[in-house]
């Protein structure tokens, strides 16, 4: 039995028990600083908060740890922030002591892991998204905020309709609003809207991690017509808001 431990964040690892009795157990600890925890990567410049831990074997009958970590992110005075990907998937490779799985050599978890057999690929990511009637969000990898309550949108040949809702982008709820994540830390992307909103109404679009962190450009309704606006609120969690008529 392997289990997630010290919270998400800093402290994040993955120890492990058997039992040679029964799932019931009783159960057995692994051997401190020999066998737990699997992965504990610490305050590692590379990769941080590993854990979330399952064990597979290859069809060549090698094992292997699949796990989620985080790649840190440095500022220029080598403060670390907060990482815009998020969780990311890992592997390493796991050999069997005495029965028990050992990740990596019991070595820290690296960005780049010399393991024989495996080849290592680096290539530049480009997606051009298309839309057509029938097609799965959900498996064109579109994410959601929550679960809506009723179909807010509807799909045509190379079009993503959008029909609004009352909640804002700041809600506890689930806005009208579409999701991709993010693949790498530095990348361009473009995107093309066509919006005509009522008075005080908007849409647009925003590069968000959280309802209190983001960055929004919309197309916002007015009496007059229409105006471009700017949100990039900040650490206060107070809108700076730039207008555009």
């Amino acid at each position: 039995m392997i289990t997630a431990e010290g919270g998400t964040e800093l402290v994040h690892q993955e120890w492990v028990m058997r039992s040679k009795g029964s799932p019931l157990g009783p159960w057995e600890l692994g051997e401190k600083d020999s066998i737990n925890p699997m992965i504990f990567n610490g305050d590692h410049p590379e990769v941080r908060q590993t854990g979330h831990m399952d064990l597979v074997e290859g069809v060549d009958g090698r094992w292997w740890a699949v796990f989620l970590a985080v790649r840190p992110v440095h500022d220029e005075s080598g403060n670390t922030q907060l990482s815009q990907l998020g969780r990311e998937t890992f592997l390493a490779p796991v050999e069997w002591h005495d029965d028990w799985p050992v990740v990596n050599g019991r070595r820290p978890i690296t960005i780049n892991m010399d393991i024989p057999g495996l080849l290592r690929t680096c290539e530049t990511f480009r997606e051009e998204i298309t839309f057509a009637p029938g097609i799965d969000l959900a498996k064109q990898g579109w994410y959601r905020m929550r679960t809506p309550l009723k179909t807010d949108y509807t799909l045509s040949e190379g079009t993503l309709t959008l029909h609004g809702s009352p909640y804002s982008i700041t809600a506890a709820e689930a806005p009208t609003m579409f999701l991709r994540k993010q693949l790498s830390f530095h990348g361009s992307w473009t995107v093309e809207i066509e919006a005509s909103p009522q008075f005080r109404h908007q849409a647009g679009i925003a590069i968000w991690w959280s309802k209190y962190s983001y960055a929004s450009v919309a197309i916002r309704g007015t009496k007059e017509g229409r105006e471009l606006v700017y949100k990039f609120p900040n650490h206060e969690n107070d809108d700076f808001e730039v207008r555009v008529t």
